[in-house]
């Protein structure tokens, strides 16, 4: 008998990082439907460019606001408790859209639920970046997130030629139900053992935080990181128009080459940090530029298309959990995690006005000469940020 409780208690470990990485989804269906919704609300809704981007950028910014909500107060009381609320709210806030149409309710609406959905990924990041190996976690974590968010790319664009504008409230609804049956898992910590207090939960004190160099390098590293790949992911439909396809066979295009973050992410699951952190970042953002350059170079045809997204996604999702693993080990604090996390989704957030302006004056060259910039600049801060958080990292394994 006790073989057997050993057993499922020990199944029962190992199972929650991928339902936590579930439930945490909810926070990034913006940044995984940005393309489908940049087209749906300047094509479906005739929306002009620049309000499609407001309102993309108004949930993204919701998610960034979530998050740094849960590290500086909402925390002490506990991730279970923080998850429920953050669902519901996330439930209500996308049935009660249904019956407004102006833009100004639908900002505030987005924004709303951003916020809502930030509470529940910060939730999901505070709890994987306590796991032994956080690398593992973050990889796992956008292995659902690159998993889930091909199968909306493909099944959204045709959803909405059926049921109409429900169609892309439906997913965050959905995950918002599937979170609340699992906000259990949150009771337990990483280790496996129930959760009945709470001191280790403390807000974030970010003056403190702040006063070691290495985290503020490890931020910055992870926000220049993501703001560059989200800079080009935001007009990655329009990069495809630019070359001659429908937005329907873009997005198709999109859908499967997203598949591709699963290998990327997979690979991160796999190795976790057993070649370290340093080797794995360099050579990702060394290949991430030239898969960049091979953009704005290319013949324009819809294989060197797929060629270029399917590189760009798997070396995104195989990135960017080392970028994270090396915050997560600077400062293990669960809401230090939740910190980092912010400065993922704001720089995300940014992404989309970011890419708008410089396109507008620069087109696409000049966004990509742009997202170089920033993959340089995260290399600088993460060879700052590495020593330190590599010597933390090998003497709590060893």
């Amino acid at each position: 008998m006790s073989i057997g409780s050993d057993k499922n208690k020990d199944f029962q470990k190992r199972i929650r990082p991928l339902l936590i990485s579930i439930c945490g989804f909810v926070g990034f269906i913006p940044l995984m439907m940005l393309p489908v919704m940049m087209g749906f609300y300047v094509n479906d809704l005739s929306m002009s460019q620049k309000m499609a981007g407001i309102l993309c950028t108004a949930q993204l910014f919701g998610v960034s606001i979530g998050i740094l909500l849960l590290s500086r107060y909402s925390i002490k009381h506990g991730l279970r408790k923080n998850v429920l609320c953050a669902a519901l709210v996330v439930i209500s806030v996308e049935c009660a859209s249904l019956f407004f149409d102006g833009f100004s309710e639908a900002f505030l609406f987005r924004l709303a639920s951003g916020l809502g959905g930030g509470v529940i990924a910060g939730c999901a990041y505070s709890w994987l970046g306590g796991l032994r190996d956080p690398d593992q976690g973050f990889g796992l974590f956008l292995l659902v997130q690159f998993m889930t968010g091909a199968l909306l790319l493909y099944f959204v664009p045709a959803g909405l030629q059926i049921l109409g504008t429900v169609t892309v409230k439906l997913p965050y609804i959905l995950f918002s139900c599937i979170t609340l049956a699992l906000s259990g898992i949150f009771s337990y910590s990483p280790r496996g053992e129930k959760i009945t207090r709470h001191e280790h939960l403390e807000p974030v004190n970010i003056k403190d935080l702040l006063k070691g160099n290495t985290i503020i390098a490890a931020l910055l590293a992870i926000g220049f990181f993501e703001l560059a790949m989200s800079m080009v992911w935001a007009d990655a439909q329009r990069i495809g128009v630019s070359w001659g396809f429908n937005s329907l066979v873009i997005a198709k295009a999109l859908a499967l080459c997203t598949l591709a973050g699963i290998l990327g992410a997979f690979l991160v699951v796999a190795l976790g940090s057993r070649f370290g952190r340093r080797a794995p970042i360099y050579a990702g953002v060394a290949l991430i530029s030239a898969v960049l350059i091979f953009m704005i170079t290319a013949n324009g045809s819809l294989a060197a298309f797929y060629i270029s997204m399917v590189l760009f996604n798997g070396l995104w999702s195989f990135t960017v959990p080392y970028l994270q693993g090396a915050q997560a080990n600077g400062n293990a604090q669960t809401s230090s995690v939740c910190l980092g996390a912010f400065f993922v989704t704001s720089s995300l957030s940014l992404g989309p006005v970011v890419s708008g302006v410089i396109t507008e004056n620069f087109g696409f060259s000049g966004l990509v000469s742009g997202a170089l910039i920033f993959l340089l600049l995260s290399l600088l801060c993460a060879f700052m940020a590495m020593p330190a958080a590599q010597k933390r990292f090998s003497t709590s394994i060893s």
